[in-house]
């Protein structure tokens, strides 16, 4: 299962340093993993997984145009579903909500 998005403003290495700031957060005991449980989230089931396990971040290599990078968001086939509404539940409005909007939805 994977997402695609266009980055827009950020490096992808400043992407996924934001992921795995916010995926220890989670998975230690943070407000944010309050917010994962309120949303329906069970978070134990992946707290031991780290955030290069849970999600591939990588440059899409079709691209847009010269100026946009286009990233592929994958999950962990082993606990997809969850890693997902984490993604789209607690990490993706996370980083939209500090760094602007930096991520948009790239539909098939």
């Amino acid at each position: 299962m994977e997402l695609r998005y266009a980055l827009d403003g950020m490096p992808l290495a400043d992407l996924r340093t934001e992921v795995d700031r916010l995926w220890n957060q989670l998975t230690i005991g943070s407000e944010l993993r309050t917010h994962a449980e309120q949303a329906g989230i069970d978070v134990s089931s992946v707290e031991k997984m780290s955030a290069s396990e849970a999600f591939t971040i990588k440059r899409d290599s079709s691209g847009l145009d010269p100026a946009t990078t286009a990233v592929i968001v994958s999950f962990s086939p082993v606990a997809a579903k969850i890693l997902q509404d984490i993604w789209q539940k607690i990490i993706l409005p996370r980083i939209q909500k500090e760094k602007g909007e930096p991520l948009n939805d790239l539909k098939k």
